[in-house]
């Protein structure tokens, strides 16, 4: 793994997220990219090549349970999860966890 490789992937990863609706990706507080919903976080994309995305307790599971994911590096027992960013094969299921976490905070902001 290079670090050219986790950066192309990282920059794939950021450049799909700007066109999201409602999501906007600022430094984060803890280094590298904070990705958020309408002010909320969605997730951070750390400068070494990890990826945190905050998904709920089942849809961490879910992921955990096909060995997609690992559970957030700090924070074991919450909703976060933690994928490695080694390179572009990567760069799908990143998507798809950021999918599910955006599309659950949409509805959430969506009048009922």
């Amino acid at each position: 793994m290079s670090s050219y490789m986790i950066l192309s992937a990282m920059t794939q990863i950021s450049q799909h997220l700007a066109r999201w609706p409602g999501v906007t990706l600022n430094a984060h507080q803890y280094g590298g990219l904070g990705i958020f919903v309408d002010g909320q976080e969605l997730g951070q994309l750390h400068d070494c090549g990890l990826l945190d995305v905050a998904l709920t307790a089942v849809e961490r599971d879910a992921l955990l349970s096909e060995d997609q994911v690992h559970r957030h590096h700090t924070f074991p027992d919450s909703g976060w999860v933690t994928l490695p960013i080694n390179g572009v094969l990567d760069v799908p299921l990143a998507i798809e966890a950021l999918v599910m976490a955006h599309a659950r905070m949409l509805d959430a902001a969506s009048p009922q």
